[in-house]
C-alpha cells in the first residue's frame, strides 16, 4: 500500500479542476467562507419528547408540533432582540445535537444545507446578526453569522498545488492507477 500510495503521487498531475476542489473544500464557495451558528427548534424533537413522557404517538398532532416549535423559535428571537447571549440561548432551545455541543456553531457551512431561505439569509447577514425565524426541512431555524472571510485562488494556488501533490491518495485514486498497472500488464496464468 504504501509504493502504491508513492505511486499514486508521483503521478498525480495537479489540474485546475482539481486545485479548484481543494480550494473551495479549503476556503468555501468561491472562495468565501462563512462561520455560521444556529438554534434549531424541531416538531419532531418535541413529538419524541412527549412520547417519552407517555403520550401515545397516534393522538400527536403533527401540524400542533410544528406551531410549537415555530413559536419556540419566535421567542428564542424575542429574547435575542431583548438583549439575550446567542449562545445561551443555543443551550436553552436548540435541538440540533451536532451543533449543540459547538454552541451552534455547524461544524462545515455549505450553502443549499438548509434550504434557500437558510442560504439566503446567511449570504445577506452581517457578522454578529442573526437571522428572523427560518424554516427548513428540519424545523425552525434562528441563524448568527459569525464571520465571511474571502480569499482569492491565485493567493493561495501555490500552497493548494503543494496540498494536492501530497495528500493522502483516496482508494478512487488508487483503483485508478492499480486498473491502469494491470491494463498495460503483461499476464499469463500458466
Amino acid at each position: 500500500e504504501l509504493i502504491l500510495d508513492e505511486l499514486v503521487r508521483q503521478t498525480r498531475v495537479p489540474t485546475d479542476t482539481r486545485i479548484h476542489k481543494a480550494f473551495e473544500a479549503k476556503y468555501g464557495a468561491g472562495g468565501v467562507k462563512v462561520a455560521v451558528r444556529h438554534i434549531l427548534v424541531m416538531p419532531h424533537f418535541l413529538r419524541a419528547e412527549m412520547i417519552k413522557g407517555g403520550a401515545d404517538a397516534r393522538s400527536i398532532d403533527q401540524a400542533k408540533m410544528k406551531l410549537e416549535a415555530k413559536a419556540l423559535a419566535v421567542t428564542c428571537r424575542e429574547e435575542l432582540v431583548n438583549g439575550a447571549d446567542f449562545i445561551a440561548l443555543v443551550q436553552k432551545y436548540s435541538h440540533d445535537q451536532v451543533s449543540l455541543r459547538s454552541e451552534g456553531l455547524l461544524p462545515s457551512y455549505r450553502p443549499g444545507l438548509y434550504g434557500k431561505a437558510f442560504t439566503h439569509a446567511v449570504a445577506n447577514l452581517k457578522p454578529g446578526a442573526y437571522s428572523e425565524v427560518l424554516e427548513s426541512g428540519a424545523g425552525f431555524h434562528v441563524v448568527m453569522l459569525d464571520s465571511r472571510n474571502v480569499t482569492q485562488l491565485e493567493e493561495v494556488r501555490s500552497s493548494l498545488t503543494e496540498e494536492v501533490m501530497s495528500a493522502v491518495p483516496t482508494w478512487q485514486e488508487r483503483e485508478e492507477v492499480l486498473t491502469s498497472l494491470r491494463a498495460a500488464a503483461d499476464i499469463q496464468l500458466w
